[in-house]
């Protein structure tokens, strides 16, 4: 216990000195709900929750101080309490969006091991006091007893608030979105909700589609689902071109089970509804829907049918884009 303090203490001592010798900007708090992902064999999912207070110290680099809860989806497994500093650094200083690096480093006090995580992020603006950032990385837990390391990959969304530093008689213009072009997208998230026999299973994915104008898009979806495959033709309808607007969407495709050699597919289809928040050419999107197939046959027979949640982060590039018809 003294070395975990010791460690701690040499850690945030820099942190401090340099908090003390330089200008405070901003005083930012965070709330941070997440998924993690074990990628090793027997690994469970875990929803995350997290907080903190931290400031930016200037227009590129954020220190703070970060604490809450990994939560195992899983029964009987034990929460896992992490007390850990952050060191972020944000390459475009434009505050409506950008691109940025957080370092995590600290302990997860109940389980015996320290932590490191990098998760790149992306920042949408919400309004003058607050934005909403994705983010999709990498942690690392390693034992301080000599028992190995966990390895998992990470998918969050930050909201972060702060003081309004703005101009208040500055009205700031939405512009509007690229009217088509070839997009890319990156998602997780949990499924299988009514699963009785099971733990929840993490999603996690890329997709290709086409915007077609500033409402509809169309393209393919891969999602990796616990040990399960799934390929889908992908619709979605955005109801407005404004910063935040409904959504609807519809996946059609195979789900694929290789099992111990048994292989067995399922055709499925998954409707969902939910919210997008749009930046510029970006969009962050929160999703709940209903995966609706068939069972699938391997060593056990596995029920696919159930709720999900899934958040991603899409962006439209200048390919195969359309002239406006406006």
């Amino acid at each position: 216990m003294k070395l975990k303090k010791l460690l701690l203490a040499l850690f945030l001592l820099p942190c401090l000195v340099s908090a003390q010798e330089t200008k405070v900007k901003r005083l930012e708090f965070t709330v941070e709900p997440g998924f993690m992902f074990g990628v090793q064999e027997g690994s469970a999912t875990s929803f995350t929750l997290t907080g903190g207070i931290g400031s930016w110290l200037d227009k590129n680099i954020y220190l703070g101080l970060h604490s809450g809860a990994f939560i195992p989806l899983v029964d009987g497994a034990k929460a896992s309490i992490p007390l850990f500093a952050r060191v972020e650094y944000k390459f475009n200083e434009n505050k409506t969006s950008g691109i940025s690096l957080p370092f995590d480093a600290g302990f997860l006090i109940n389980s015996d091991a320290a932590m490191i995580g990098v998760v790149p992020s992306y920042t949408l603006e919400l309004n003058k006091w607050s934005n909403i950032k994705f983010g999709l990385g990498y942690m690392i837990g390693i034992s301080t007893k000599g028992y190995g390391a966990s390895h998992n990959l990470i998918t969050r969304v930050s909201i972060n608030m702060h003081k309004n530093t703005s101009n208040p008689r500055i009205k700031r213009q939405i512009k509007p979105s690229r009217y088509s072009g070839l997009q890319y997208s990156i998602e997780g998230g949990i499924t299988n909700f009514n699963r009785e026999d099971e733990s929840l299973w993490g999603m996690i994915g890329i997709a290709l589609t086409y915007k077609w104008n500033p409402h509809i898009s169309f393209g393919v979806a891969v999602k990796r689902e616990d040990i399960m495959n799934s390929y889908a033709l992908r619709g979605q309808y955005r109801l407005n071109d404004k910063r935040c607007s409904p959504i609807g969407a519809l996946d059609i495709g195979l789900t694929s089970l290789n099992e111990d050699g048994k292989k067995d597919n399922s055709i499925y289809a998954s409707p969902s509804l939910g919210l997008s928040i749009r930046a510029g050419e970006s969009y962050f999107d929160i999703k709940a829907g209903y995966k609706i197939g068939s069972k699938l046959q391997g060593v056990d027979i596995y029920n696919i049918n159930g709720l999900f949640i899934g958040l991603s982060w899409t962006h439209t590039t200048k390919l195969l884009q359309r002239k406006s018809h406006n």
